[in-house]
């Protein structure tokens, strides 16, 4: 294999290891959510909790809550 398509392939790669990493750490956050609401926390606990565990803007930790409460009800 040329230089070039080695070069690509392994873009490829790290593009593909990324993504199934983003997708783990969602993965995470959604059980995390799941498990605190069943435990009787109210959205805002959740919501700070997921974003001090994730290092994560309460912004982002509320758009996962959301997501959650959407697929979830």
């Amino acid at each position: 294999m040329c230089n070039y398509s080695e070069g690509v392939l392994q873009k490829g790669i790290e593009q593909g290891i990324e993504k199934g990493r983003a997708e783990e750490r969602k993965n995470s956050i959604i059980t995390l959510i799941s498990a605190l609401i069943e435990l009787g926390s109210e959205e805002d606990t959740v919501i700070n909790k997921v974003s001090e565990k994730f290092e994560i803007s309460t912004k982002l930790a509320k758009e996962f809550y959301t997501e959650y409460k959407k697929t979830h009800s």
